[in-house]
């Protein structure tokens, strides 16, 4: 199997009296160390990667795990972590959960996460942070780049509130940095919308590589309640398997899916044979409710 990008998940929740945040689940590969660790810590407001990110309203990235606020420093360290973001998810003002991605060894990986930021009333969205493995030719370019509503991925992510997987993005019109991403290797992109309750519009981007993807899976699923289905979008997969939009349909209520849509809370389900692969529900929540479920599969 293809060694991905993205190392470790995490998804902390309010306990019952919301003055701290546990750890609902976690999938962490091969990292037994560094998952025993992480069991039965919690997190106050404000306080570690998560609590900070909680008390920010937005979402957070942290490049240094050993030199920060990041309290599991010196294990995420010696199991070569070395980098975290944390994605807050809320229902209305209410944080439902924090989502951590963790990345590591970025010496033999090409790759990035941007999270991309336009302040209230702003017209451009500008990089607010990114990890970028060893492309830091890519993060000149993305440093001097903005992005309007519905150009480029962030832009038009920005402008859809909808998650956007691009497959080709050598091939792309709509991917403004498609010159800069083939030179170092990148080929796919994801933009996801970020539900916050700081002022403004987020956008997290996910730039993968054949190398070292950053999952082994992508899809989009759309919630049809008319139906009471969810529609299958787009989506692809690092072993070759595609499927057509609108090609399948699932119960809303149906598996992972299903549980985060109903719950606002990302998901992560193991596979059948352990630790060694998981999917990941992330709800896209709106004003509405959840509009869709992004499954990323490890």
């Amino acid at each position: 199997m293809t060694t991905t990008f993205i190392k470790a998940v995490e998804i902390w929740v309010p306990t019952a009296n919301r003055t701290k945040l546990t750890l609902k689940t976690g999938h962490y590969g091969e990292l037994d160390y560094f998952e025993r660790i992480s069991r039965g810590m919690q997190f106050a407001y404000d306080e570690g990667l998560p609590g900070k990110c909680w008390a920010a309203g937005h979402p957070l990235m942290l490049k240094d795990l050993g030199n920060s606020y990041f309290r599991r420093g010196e294990e995420a360290m010696t199991v070569g972590l070395t980098s975290a973001t944390a994605i807050p998810h809320f229902v209305g003002s209410n944080l439902t959960a924090v989502t951590v991605l963790f990345c590591g060894d970025n010496a033999h990986h090409v790759g990035a996460i941007e999270l991309w930021h336009a302040p209230a009333g702003d017209p451009q969205m500008t990089l607010y942070d990114g990890y970028f493995g060893r492309a830091e030719k890519f993060e000149f370019t993305a440093r001097h780049t903005q992005f309007s509503r519905k150009t480029g991925l962030p832009g038009i992510v920005w402008d859809t509130a909808l998650p956007l997987i691009m497959e080709d993005l050598g091939r792309s019109d709509q991917f403004l940095r498609r010159d800069d991403a083939v030179k170092i290797g990148i080929g796919r992109g994801i933009g996801i919308p970020v539900n916050t309750r700081a002022p403004g519009d987020w956008v997290l981007v996910l730039l993968s590589a054949q190398s070292s993807p950053i999952a082994q899976s992508f899809s989009l699923w759309l919630a049809d309640e008319a139906s009471g289905t969810f529609a299958f979008e787009a989506g692809y997969c690092e072993g070759g398997a595609t499927k057509d939009p609108g090609a399948e349909r699932l119960p809303l209520d149906f598996g992972p899916r299903g549980e985060a849509r109903i719950t606002g809370v990302p998901t992560l389900a193991m596979s059948a044979g352990g630790q060694t692969s998981a999917e990941l529900a992330w709800p896209i929540q709106t004003t509405d409710g959840c509009s869709a479920v992004l499954s990323i599969c490890f």
